[in-house]
This record gives C-alpha cells, structure tokens and sequence, in this order.
C-alpha cells in the first residue's frame, strides 16, 4: 500500500545524479500523489532542495527503507515563527510540510524572509481557529480528509472544493 502524500521516505539502491547523493547521506524524500493509472506497487517521492529545485521520482515501493510523518509542530523550531508556533500548538495537534518540514528533516536552511508555513490539519474542528490568526508567516496547507484526501485550508469551507490526493486532484461539492 502507498504511504500518505506528505509521508517522508528513505531509498534503498542506486540513484541518478543528485537524488543518488542525497539517497546516500541518508536523507529522506517526499510521498507525493500518484498518478493515474500507476502501478500500485510503485511510489511517486520528491526531492525538494534548499535552492528550489524540484526532482521528481518513480520508484516501487520495495525501494523504500524507513517512513516518517511528517514533522509535528513540535519538531519545528524556527526563532522569527516562535509566536506564531506557540498559538498553533496551543490550537491543538498538527503536521507541517513543505521548507519547515525539509528544513527540520535536514538541518539544512530552507526557510526564507516570506516563507509561509504549510499546515496538515487532521482535525477539521481547528480550522476556524488557524485562520483567525495573523497571517505572519501566511499560514497554508491541507486538511485532511476521513478517506486520507485532502482539502486546501483556504477551500475548506468552499462548495466546491480541489481534492488531493493519490490518482487525483478531483473537483468536488463540499
């Protein structure tokens, strides 16, 4: 079975190029969503650099060697977002994805002057109360579905509304 999107993963076995060399060091890559028609036993991860590039890979899902979530508010520890976080984790429990999930994985720095802060929130009850807050950093993400899809936050609330999630996006009424 595929991790969940935003899941971080370690590979086993070569690599090309770049992807190759952070493999080695150890480091993990993103779950992203599938595509239509993948195989199941095939996985879509990601690897996302601190100078933006992206690399996207296709691999079976043997290759993987370690699964994480991704980090919790807990793991995050960003001094200009020290208020901010203290009012998340005092709403209630949450993932992060996104800079402040690679730079917490890594060490390396990822987060900029702007960055905003991209939230996996599985319990829709916390919604209202993390869009009531100030927008420094700009809060964003996903909630997350029953069925494991999930929810822009800022579309939540909408009628209509993208779902993400493994062999989608799908347009959908609320």
């Amino acid at each position: 079975m595929r991790p969940d999107r935003h899941s971080f993963a370690r590979v086993s076995g070569p690599l090309p190029g770049e992807a190759g060399d952070w493999a080695a060091a150890g480091r993990w890559f993103v779950v992203a969503a599938s595509h239509p028609g993948d195989d199941p036993g095939t996985v879509r991860l990601g690897l996302a650099t601190p100078d933006k590039r992206r690399i996207g890979l296709h691999l079976p899902l043997d290759r993987l060697t370690d699964l994480r979530p991704p980090p919790g508010l807990d793991e995050i520890d960003h001094a200009p977002w020290a208020d901010r976080l203290t009012q998340l984790r005092a709403i209630g429990a949450m993932r992060v994805y996104g800079s402040a999930a690679w730079q917490a994985l890594t060490g390396l720095p990822y987060l900029r002057a702007g960055s905003d802060l991209d939230l996996l929130i599985a319990d829709p009850a916390l919604v209202p109360a993390v869009l009531a807050l100030p927008q420094i950093p700009r809060l964003d993400g996903e909630v997350l579905l029953p069925d494991g899809r999930a929810v822009a936050l800022r579309e939540y609330g909408a009628a209509r509304r993208i779902v993400k999630g493994h062999g989608g996006p799908w347009l959908e009424a609320a």
